[in-house]
């Protein structure tokens, strides 16, 4: 799969995130589509994904790439906790 369909970031519950956490996580998703828009292939952004999403403290990221795109799923440790 070397050309990229979507690219899908999704926080669905920002309310346990620090405005920080927030801030950093949509940069996260920005950089991703801008850097798809200059070429980048599937591969690459997934390992940057991978790579800066680890660094998210706070926040814990899912991360696939499947036929639908790349896909991000960010959730605080407590969200998961919750939800689980």
């Amino acid at each position: 799969m070397d050309q990229l369909k979507n690219i899908c970031c999704y926080a669905p519950v920002m309310v346990y995130a620090t405005p920080e956490v927030e801030m950093k996580v949509n940069k996260l998703c920005l950089e991703m589509v801008t850097l798809a828009a200059k070429g980048w292939n599937v591969d690459q952004l997934y390992y940057y994904a991978s790579e800066n999403g680890r660094k998210i403290k706070g926040m814990e990221m899912d991360l696939t790439i499947g036929t639908q795109g790349l896909i991000a799923i960010f959730r605080s440790g407590k969200e998961r906790k919750e939800v689980e």
